[in-house]
């Protein structure tokens, strides 16, 4: 008889519609568990404001998924799941990239967590790390968390209000840049089969969903994957967003994706000033940025530029060239972010390259939307960037009203 264990996931606070954030890693690591003969299910409490002992329920194992802004919840939750004599388990962006921080949990997965929980699961308390797995033959289970799943907030966009009701899904793992704010290292992309995608597509539209958001980093990487996949999604009539970067998006990727029912590509732009995409390791250029606003508009798909205050040598001058950009480029739609240096970043790992004289190390700030700026440089402190933020909020909802 298998282990009854249950998931959780962390509280997040600071998103206006925690709805609207359900990654799929939960519905994977789970589905795998449960074809190995456990009891598994999901407590979702995303929309909790805090982590209370209720909260934890009664099981063999407790598995928590947590960001490093998340960490302090998962160790609210290991804390109340080890007082009802209950092991625990950790997994996440923040296990993988810190796990010697997570050595009060019985069980730490490092990178993807379905081989790794398993082994976890018959070996002895510590550490778990496999190869990373090739995605073909594994599958998320949505019956583990059904209609909470399931969100009016995911297809339109945070801070865009409510929609269609909509489910978030993934077609592929990993990333092979290095930009300077998210990762220290290129990871090898891992493509799902198209055959695999389409299924959960068609199972998801008999759950009566008609609207996705694909949470992959680069949706068009593979620009002869991507035309195949775009090609069998034609025939399911359905509509869907997804990101990708502006150095591997043209015209006709742009008329496959809307073809394939695309009404929005979301692009992290971050800065549109070339010096700066230059030292924070970016690989574009702002010439490519304005191109790939040109594309979407000429296919009709939306335009979502995302854009990050706070990176080096950015400044007053670096705000100034945004607005300049969105004058005169007018992508549809914006997103406005404060610079979180997380762990697995370069800039978190050599401070000094980039001037950085002062870093937050509280990592419970380190929101995707914090309230304050938690780093410092040489040149432009916290405060400064604070108001830099302020101000082009301020001036994008002014111009470019949501």
């Amino acid at each position: 008889m298998g282990l009854k264990i249950v998931l959780m996931n962390c509280p997040n606070p600071v998103l206006n519609v925690p709805t609207a954030h359900f990654g799929p890693c939960l519905l994977y690591v789970g589905g795998a568990l449960k074809r190995a003969g456990h009891d598994v299910s999901i407590k979702d409490i995303r929309a909790a404001k805090d982590v209370t002992q209720d909260d934890v329920p009664e099981a063999d194992i407790i598995g928590v998924t947590a960001t490093s802004s998340e960490f302090h919840y998962a160790q609210k939750i290991n804390k109340f799941a080890h007082q009802k004599g209950i092991k625990t388990m950790i997994g996440g962006a923040h296990a993988t990239f810190l796990p010697e921080a997570c050595y009060e949990f019985d069980y730490c997965i490092i990178g993807d967590g379905e081989e790794a929980a398993l082994h976890a699961l018959s070996g002895p308390l510590g550490r778990y790390q496999t190869p990373p797995v090739k995605l073909d033959g594994y599958h998320p289970d949505w019956d583990l968390i059904g209609e909470a799943g399931f969100s009016r907030e995911a297809f339109t966009g945070e801070g865009y209000g409510k929609g269609p009701i909509s489910a978030g899904l993934i077609s592929s793992r990993g990333c092979p840049n290095r930009c300077a704010y998210c990762r220290e290292r290129p990871e090898k992309v891992r493509f799902r089969p198209v055959d695999d995608v389409i299924l959960e597509l068609e199972d998801l539209k008999k759950r009566g969903i008609r609207h996705f958001r694909f949470f992959d980093e680069n949706m068009t990487l593979n620009k002869e994957r991507a035309m195949e996949l775009f090609g069998r999604m034609e025939e399911l009539n359905i509509r869907w967003r997804a990101h990708t970067r502006a150095d591997i998006f043209d015209k006709e990727i742009a008329l496959a994706a809307k073809a394939a029912g695309c009404e929005e590509m979301g692009f992290g732009f971050e800065a549109a000033t070339d010096f700066i995409l230059a030292k924070v390791r970016k690989n574009e250029t702002v010439a490519q940025y304005k191109e790939a606003v040109a594309i979407c508009k000429e296919a009709g798909i939306l335009c979502k530029a995302f854009w990050m205050v706070g990176l080096p040598e950015q400044g007053w001058d670096g705000i100034n060239d945004i607005r300049l950009f969105m004058a005169e480029n007018k992508p549809d739609k914006w997103i406005v972010s404060l610079l979180a240096p997380y762990p697995g970043s370069d800039i978190w790992a050599h401070p000094d390259r980039y001037r950085v004289s002062w870093m937050e190390k509280d990592l419970s700030k380190y929101w995707n939307y914090a309230e304050k700026s938690t780093i410092s440089y040489y040149d432009n402190d916290a405060d400064s960037i604070d108001r830099q933020y302020r101000t082009l909020k301020e001036w994008l909802n002014k111009e470019s009203p949501r």
